[in-house]
């Protein structure tokens, strides 16, 4: 009877977990246009104060009432958990704190919510060193989930604007199953080694 090698086992275990790893590939950014790079609303769904150039989106700029929503529904896995990032500024010529409110929906439930306050930078919003990094978890509950940004109700908009860019929503990257094929492929081995060392044994005795 021929004998599988140890290498042709191992052989066989990579391309199981080269298998795997195609399979289930890093996790892209399932939000479209989420740094409006097109320098449009492309996907979005907008109301209110907001306006849009290249590379970001401003709340309330003019001095106009804090009315502004911006929202965009993605597609998800029902029990599935995500992380939603985006990064926020705002500026104020008197320095008056400015608000957003990050919401994540399913249908007409809330899943989460959370009111975003970085610190200031200045009157400009959108400079370089202005944005601060904001996440927020959540589990989807259905097939579509809605990302929202809202302007905060109280801010005072005069003189003061707001910016917001590199909105990102994706899952954990799935590396428990590369994981668990690693130690899968190495517990075949083993056991293959044993029967192949075994009948040799046996004859010799």
């Amino acid at each position: 009877m021929s004998m599988i090698s140890p290498a042709h086992l191992c052989a066989a275990g990579m391309w199981a977990v080269l298998a795997l790893a195609a399979a289930h590939p890093a996790r892209a950014n399932l939000v479209q246009n989420g740094s409006f790079s097109s320098g449009d609303f492309s996907n979005w769904s907008v109301s209110g104060n907001v306006t849009v150039t290249t590379g970001y989106v401003v709340f309330n700029a003019g001095n106009l009432p804090p009315n502004a929503v911006l929202s965009q529904v993605i597609a998800t896995t029902a029990g599935e958990s995500y992380a939603l990032t985006f990064q926020y500024s705002w500026g104020s010529f008197d320095n008056s704190p400015l608000s957003i409110t990050a919401s994540v929906l399913d249908g007409i439930t809330l899943l989460t919510t959370a009111l975003e306050t970085p610190p200031s930078f200045g009157a400009n919003p959108a400079s370089s060193n202005g944005y601060q990094p904001f996440e927020l978890d959540f589990t989807a509950l259905s097939n579509a989930t809605t990302i929202q940004f809202a302007d905060y109700p109280f801010n005072d908009t005069f003189n003061g604007d707001s910016a917001l860019t590199g909105i990102d929503v994706s899952a954990p990257e799935p590396a428990s199953l590369t994981l668990l094929a690693l130690g899968a492929g190495v517990t075949i081995l083993r056991r293959s080694r044993r029967k192949i060392v075994q009948p040799s044994k046996g004859l010799t005795e």
